[in-house]
């Protein structure tokens, strides 16, 4: 009796999957988890950069709060010169500072607490926001809604307005680390007469 063996053919269609084609498979698979964990971070980065974003803008808006509850007569309480040229300068870039001039309390007393500091710091999930609340003086032509700024003229051509910048900053996070930190402002107007008239866009 004889016994074929079997062709090179059968033998080929049953070797399976070479080496070479077992580390094609796996570089691939590499390849694609690489991409989804990075996808996975980049999400997740981003969805942390909006958290924190949210809660500056809630940090903003109390402090704005603070203000609008004090009385126009004693927002500048307490503020000294070297404080508030300190938080001026580090805030170089506030929309609506170069139209601004600087105030602070010309006349303190130990009568007269610190009523709103000019740089203050909170922590909220383990994130530290810095809090900026700069109060200076603008011009306003009277009876308009003109931009507030450092006009030279007096009543009845002017009035005079508080303008409030409140400056929150962090550097959490990669989108926030670095020189330069996330920030977010609110401004507002407050008329220095004891009628207030406020306006969220000034």
């Amino acid at each position: 009796m004889m016994f074929r063996l079997p062709s090179q053919a059968a033998r080929a269609d049953d070797t399976g999957m070479t080496l070479i084609e077992v580390v094609i498979a796996i570089s691939l698979i590499a390849v694609i988890a690489t991409a989804a964990i990075g996808l996975s971070i980049t999400g997740e980065t981003s969805s942390k950069a909006q958290q924190r974003q949210e809660v500056a803008v809630s940090v903003a808006n109390e402090a704005m709060e603070r203000v609008i509850a004090e009385s126009p007569v004693a927002l500048y309480d307490g503020r000294t010169e070297a404080a508030v040229t300190q938080s001026w300068n580090e805030n170089g870039e506030a929309s609506g500072i170069d139209a601004t001039f600087m105030a602070w309390d010309r006349s303190p007393s130990a009568s007269k607490p610190l009523l709103l500091a000019p740089k203050t710091t909170v922590t909220r999930n383990g994130t530290i926001y810095t809090v900026y609340t700069l109060i200076g003086t603008c011009k306003r032509t009277v009876g308009s809604n003109d931009f507030c700024t450092k006009s030279i003229g007096s009543p009845p051509t002017f009035s005079e307005m508080n303008r409030v910048m409140v400056v929150v900053k962090w550097s959490a996070g990669a989108l926030c680390a670095g020189p330069k930190p996330c920030s977010y402002q609110a401004t507002s107007l407050i008329d220095a007469s004891p009628d207030l008239d406020w306006n969220l866009n000034g």
